[in-house]
């Protein structure tokens, strides 16, 4: 799996909090893990190392996320669309 450039995990009732793994891929373009029970918020280091993944899209709404955005995302300089409404 280390050249998986797509990770849909929506709507599979996952909970429990976000799994900062699944931005750190050095492979991932996108991650989808909305419509599922995710809670908190997300990572504070969640852009380590994001000038080097290739992350594009990142789908995480309809969740039950808390907080602001951390400024670390703004780190992911390929981020295209970001969704993290309700």
């Amino acid at each position: 799996m280390s050249n998986l450039k797509s990770l849909n995990l929506s709507d599979n009732a996952f909970d429990g909090s976000f799994p900062l793994a699944l931005v750190q891929s050095m492979t991932l373009e996108t991650v989808d893990v909305s419509l599922n029970h995710l809670t908190g918020k997300l990572p504070n280091d969640i852009g380590q190392d994001a000038g080097t993944i290739p992350l594009r899209i990142f789908r995480a709404s309809k969740n039950r996320l808390t907080g602001t955005l951390p400024t670390e995302f703004g780190k992911f300089v390929h981020l295209e669309v970001l969704e993290l409404g309700e």
